[in-house]
């Protein structure tokens, strides 16, 4: 029986760099169907309904039929975290004769929170949707999206505990070098593609920009309507960054630090007992 991988996210824990490093590597199917330039299958899994629609089946088979009795087979998408049960439940269903395992990133939701509302508002411009103004706002729309327990409850359910392979993205542990953590829980020769994913510096490749110049690009939207200069006006910033390195600042100040902490405490303890190594536990239960 073949092994299907499926790295289902979190976002923002160096998900494009390992993406690239898989679209690179050789050594298992790494189907076309749904693929991207950038190594991502999130098209083969939209987002937008709590369920698979029939073209999506459609593309789960062809997805099937590319990878037919190979030995291994890997699908990345980050928004695969936030799939509910019934699509979980279609995608066992689709992989049918495959076994299947689960690859899922999580990073203390502090630094996700701060990474996440960066990257909420530099892709505000290519996505028509409500943007939320504040981080708070950003937290509090957002809240059960940073609780990991909630995200894999269905997968866990589907599959079982014993399916499911989760690592903690952190600078103490994997940030440095995903790719390499990666083969290392996957047994994939996953290659490095060279990009640093090292949290929120350097150059990457899906960069934030930092908290002075994401306040600019909030103001400037609020003064210039069109999508087109608001694109030009974020690449602009984004060259600045690459030219003179980020700004420490963050949005996430140490008291809402705290606050996130404590509200996620529970179920990260939950958490970490089930999925966790004893280090990468320590570290996201830490106070």
């Amino acid at each position: 029986m073949g092994r299907l991988w499926l790295h289902i996210g979190h976002g923002k824990t160096g998900t494009s760099a390992l993406q690239a490093g898989l679209r690179m590597g050789q050594g298992w199917c790494h189907p076309e169907t749904g693929r991207s330039a950038l190594g991502d299958h999130n098209r083969l899994f939209p987002v937008d309904q709590p369920a698979f629609d029939p073209e999506a089946l459609a593309g789960l088979a062809r997805a099937r039929a590319e990878i037919g009795a190979a030995p291994l087979a890997v699908l990345s998408s980050e928004s695969l975290c936030f799939a509910g049960e019934e699509k979980v439940a279609q995608i066992a269903r689709a992989f049918e004769g495959l076994e299947i395992r689960i690859l899922y990133y999580v990073r203390r939701q502090e630094d996700l929170v701060e990474s996440g509302f960066r990257q909420h508002q530099r892709g505000r411009l290519r996505v028509a949707r409500k943007v939320a103004t504040t981080v708070e706002d950003y937290l509090a729309t957002h809240r059960d999206s940073f609780d990991f327990l909630i995200r894999i409850a269905p997968w866990a359910r589907v599959f079982g505990d014993a399916a499911i392979t989760a690592r903690l993205y952190d600078r103490a542990t994997c940030a440095a070098d995903i790719c390499a953590d990666a083969a290392a829980a996957t047994g994939l020769a996953i290659r490095d593609t060279g990009t640093d994913t090292g949290a929120d510096t350097g150059a990457r490749a899906n960069p934030s920009l930092d908290v002075p110049l994401t306040r600019a690009l909030m103001l400037y939207r609020e003064v210039e309507p069109d999508p087109g200069r608001q694109m030009a006006f974020r690449a602009g910033l984004e060259k600045i960054v690459a030219e003179i390195g980020p700004s420490p600042a963050r949005f996430v100040d140490a008291d809402l630090a705290a606050r996130i902490r404590a509200d996620y405490a529970d179920s990260n303890a939950a958490f970490a007992a089930r999925f966790l190594d004893a280090r990468a536990a320590k570290i996201l239960t830490r106070s």
